[in-house]
């Protein structure tokens, strides 16, 4: 019951405050009746020694002296009488309540649909307004369908780098340059000696080696790629077997020359790592992608970034091709970004 009451006063309050300037409710002025709408019987219904005492209600017509049309047969009108129509404040300070009188009112009068259509059409009788409301109905219709198919179309189209050379391969059966300059960056292929040749491989592994060498400092020691070798295994679900050749690999890449040109360039900010790049090709499109690796170098013969792409050889001997077109692709966006020369690494390790 409680739910149904507050049910019943929220329904009340949505359908009131709808109104802006005038809210008709049906009421009886016999009595009070059961419903949704009671929650408004104290701003409606006056108090008992007040129901006749009614005053002229301006706009409305001559009222007579009941505000109930018919009780039926075995119905009977309150021994004080209902409520008088007329202007009411049922509530001191509230809002004016008109009780209108129904017998003033032309009650059900249907208007036959016929003759309301001949009434239209008589109005207009040489078809002028028709016809200028199925031309006004058509231009509507065609510049509906013109938005719709302007809004079919997206207004950008964003591409992942991945995705943009490997279509580039399937298409064509290799890869092709890499938009956006008309000098493309070179790509140096740069591979760190191993000597475990039993060593693991497959994607969890390539993973596990990926996420150390985003996270751990380049001038890390060995205890703190083993610590995070720990941490970053269990997150992958790599084997004891992988942890340890992961380390030894880390381990190697970060004695790199490549890798400690990194590091010395980190001491003076122009180390960036895991950066999110943007391409603007000539078509449009937005190519996007994340750069494992990027440094400035300033030496006698080239100024300007190192664009570095981590891989282990697993996956550069699956798509060479692919990873060049890429990491040329990560640098024509970081030579677009900072006017400055850029060189690609695909460090394989």
């Amino acid at each position: 019951m409680k739910r149904d009451r507050a049910e019943a006063i929220r329904v009340a309050y949505v359908a009131a405050t709808r109104a802006r300037d005038l809210l008709v409710i049906p009421a009886c002025g016999d009595q009070p009746i059961e419903g949704w709408f009671q929650v408004l019987d104290p701003v409606l219904h006056p108090p008992e020694n007040a129901r006749r005492n009614s005053k002229l209600a301006p706009g409305c017509p001559a009222f007579g002296e009941d505000s109930v049309l018919e009780r039926g047969p075995k119905g009977k009108a309150p021994v004080a009488g209902s409520v008088r129509p007329g202007l009411h404040t049922a509530m001191q300070d509230g809002a004016p309540v008109v009780w209108w009188d129904p017998a003033v009112l032309a009650l059900e009068v249907e208007e036959l649909a016929p003759l309301r259509h001949q009434r239209i059409l008589e109005v207009d009788a040489h078809g002028a307004a028709a016809a200028a409301s199925q031309q006004s109905y058509a231009l509507w219709k065609s510049e509906r369908e013109a938005l719709l198919a302007r809004a079919s179309k997206p207004s950008l189209s964003v591409q992942t780098v991945t995705s943009l050379v490997r279509a580039g391969a399937t298409a064509g059966g290799g890869v092709t340059e890499s938009p956006g300059s008309s000098v493309e960056p070179r790509v140096y292929i740069e591979i760190v000696e191993r000597t475990d040749r039993e060593r693991p491989g497959g994607r969890r592994f390539g993973a596990l080696v990926h996420a150390l060498l985003a996270s751990i400092d380049l001038n890390a020691d060995a205890g703190v790629v083993q610590a995070a070798a720990s941490v970053h295994g269990r997150i992958v679900g790599a084997t004891e077997k992988e942890i340890n050749a992961a380390i030894t690999t880390v381990g190697r890449v970060l004695a790199h020359p490549i890798l400690r040109k990194a590091a010395a360039s980190n001491e003076k900010g122009g180390l960036r790592r895991e950066t999110p790049i943007l391409l603007a090709l000539d078509d449009g499109r937005l190519i996007e992608g994340v750069v494992d690796l990027a440094f400035r170098d300033d030496t006698p013969d080239f100024a300007g970034w190192i664009v570095v792409d981590f891989k282990t050889d697993q996956e550069f001997e699956a798509s060479s091709d692919q990873y060049i077109a890429q990491v040329r692709m990560y640098s024509n966006a970081i030579a677009a970004a900072t006017t400055s020369p850029t060189r690609g690494v695909l460090l394989v390790v």
